[in-house]
């Protein structure tokens, strides 16, 4: 990820939901005290109108083959425009 990415913000635990949309304002560089990972900074750019739950996600056909359904335990997953726009979407209904 770099500066100006727009990065979508997800609630783990029990919501298990995208919530918001954020954008990436520094990164990468080297997570303090663990150099051997890398970090970025976000800054909220706007919350979803509604969240996007995952149970929703996995029931998207289109959706089927995203990181975040295949494996959701990473803390990072890239998206496609236009699975990014397609989540958006799922967001306004």
């Amino acid at each position: 990820m770099k500066k100006g990415d727009r990065a979508f913000i997800y609630h783990t635990g029990d919501e298990k939901a995208v919530i918001g949309i954020a954008v990436v304002s520094l990164g990468p560089f080297p997570e303090p005290g663990s150099p051997e990972w890398t970090s970025i900074k976000i800054q909220p750019e706007k919350k979803l109108k509604n969240p996007v739950k995952l149970t929703r996600i996995k029931a998207e056909k289109k959706l089927t083959e995203i990181t975040l359904v295949k494996m959701s335990r990473l803390s990072v997953h890239a998206l496609t425009k236009a699975v990014f726009d397609h989540i958006l979407k799922l967001s306004q209904e």
